[in-house]
């Protein structure tokens, strides 16, 4: 079964030909290249056998996210999704982080199709500290069958939810020597991570720092 169009040899070590949804005909198994000059063929060729690639196309049916890491930058707490309405040959879903382009990043976790009950939701625990990885804007979920991953999948917005750090120290003398009055420099030592910290705020307080002013 020849494939058009036949290349013309070049002075490289390799070269490609695309083809582009072609139907194999009846009864081929293998695509097999072999070299020609003119009218005459190699006897012999090489050859590979044919893999029809063929991603699935069912999707979770939904997936659900809230952090419970409150620091900034990090995230914790459960992945739960639907289960596929159709889970006929699919072995499994994995769970990635993704950037809002819907490329995948790193793996979070999978689940195979027989884990839980029948259709029940599935869980992935992302751990308590795990770090947003650069470019990251979502968590995704795609099944994948004996072959590959879907070419799409179902995401969930991160929304990172955090505290402002704490201030690591406050120091104050007064110099005012005027009794039940004050007056001096107020030191306050910076937050370790000041990324999500736009202002500090001091207050009349009773008690210790712990304490809400």
């Amino acid at each position: 079964y020849p494939v058009d169009p036949a290349v013309p040899a070049a002075n490289l070590d390799e070269f490609i030909l695309k083809i582009n949804s072609a139907e194999a005909p009846e009864g081929a198994t293998h695509l097999v290249a072999v070299s020609a000059r003119y009218q005459d063929e190699s006897l012999t060729g090489v050859g590979v056998r044919l893999v029809d690639w063929a991603p699935p196309t069912a999707l979770a049916s939904s997936i659900a996210f809230e952090d419970t890491d409150i620091t900034y930058g990090e995230l914790g707490g459960v992945v739960t999704f639907g289960r596929a309405e159709d889970e006929e040959g699919l072995v499994s879903y994995g769970v990635y982080w993704a950037d809002a382009l819907g490329g995948l990043g790193a793996l979070i976790g999978s689940k195979a199709v027989g884990d839980g009950s029948p259709g029940e939701p599935l869980e992935v625990r992302l751990p308590e500290g795990s770090v947003i990885p650069w470019g990251a804007t979502q968590i995704t979920v795609v099944t994948r069958n004996n072959q590959s991953n879907a070419l799409t999948g179902i995401s969930v917005d991160i929304v990172d939810v955090h505290v402002a750090g704490a201030p690591l120290g406050l120091a104050f003398e007064d110099t005012d020597v005027d009794y039940g009055a004050f007056g001096g420099m107020i030191t306050v030592m910076r937050a370790k991570n000041e990324s999500d910290i736009a202002e500090y705020v001091i207050y009349w307080g009773i008690g210790e720092a712990e304490d809400d002013p």
